[in-house]
């Protein structure tokens, strides 16, 4: 059953950064800068930058935000993604079955590459 709906090109450009661009993963943040790290939102942060979005990235030594959050996908960042629960209400935060997606990388310690199939298998993509 799907439990979210995304734009085709974020979702496949999201999933293939996640397996294959070699990005850290750490929890609680979009990015630690002190590391180098990126939580799965994070990485949906650098997809929205790289196909062509206004993406405002203020780094300190300790943390980074990204249009101006620094825990959570930017609503902004997840309108311009299409990301909606199933029933078309912008989320920044996609339900992947049982959990969220910060709770599988945060709370749960999902890899990349089971966040990537969980976006895969219940994203609907349009």
């Amino acid at each position: 059953m799907k439990t979210f709906r995304i734009k085709s090109e974020f979702a496949l450009r999201w999933i293939n950064y996640l397996l294959y661009k070699g990005f850290t993963q750490t929890q609680e943040v979009l990015h630690d800068p002190s590391v180098g790290a990126f939580c799965c939102l994070g990485v949906g942060c650098i997809v929205a930058r790289d196909l062509g979005y206004n993406v405002d990235i203020v780094s300190s030594e300790f943390e980074t935000k990204f249009n101006g959050s620094e825990d959570v996908l930017p609503a902004d960042i997840a309108e311009f993604a299409g990301i909606t629960d199933i029933n078309g209400c912008t989320t920044f935060n996609p339900q992947l079955g049982s959990y969220k997606a910060s709770e599988w990388n945060d709370d749960h310690g999902a890899s990349f590459e089971v966040i990537a199939a969980l976006i895969s298998f219940y994203g609907e993509f349009y």
